[in-house]
């Protein structure tokens, strides 16, 4: 286990979601490490790019709903902390307020884009299919 996790087990996760925890995390650090560009990035900013790359690793994991939460939001408070320990306490300020309204969101414009995503498939199918079955016109008589 990574030092910088020595502290996760005081959390009130379950075994599982620490498990998950554990295993995402050196791999959403580096991840977020390198798109946090600068140490004077806004606080919002941090924690709007922390979040939605925790969610995208959170998504590829067993965990549902509630659990997913859980984890992405805990998940996000430590690499925040840990990537920058001297701003923590302001940014943890602004987490606490806004991270689980920006998390909805983010969650809420994945399903969209996805659902979106989907239907144009669908639709693309659809009209692919068509294309393939209408007759042609193999000779032309003048």
């Amino acid at each position: 286990m990574s030092q910088d996790l020595k502290d996760i087990k005081e959390t009130s996760l379950t075994e599982e979601q620490s498990k998950i925890l554990n295993s995402l995390y050196d791999i959403v650090k580096e991840s977020v490490n390198s798109l946090i560009t600068s140490k004077d990035m806004n606080d919002n900013i941090i924690i709007t790019l922390t979040l939605a790359n925790v969610i995208k690793n959170v998504e590829k994991t067993a965990l549902k709903g509630a659990d997913k939460k859980i984890v992405a939001l805990e998940l996000t408070k430590k690499i925040i902390c840990d990537i920058l320990p001297e701003r923590k306490d302001a940014i943890l300020l602004v987490f606490s307020l806004t991270s689980e309204s920006i998390l909805e969101t983010l969650v809420d414009v994945s399903k969209t884009v996805n659902v979106t995503i989907t239907n144009a498939t669908e639709e693309l199918k659809e009209n692919i299919k068509e294309t393939i079955n209408k007759p042609k016109a193999c000779c032309t008589i003048m």
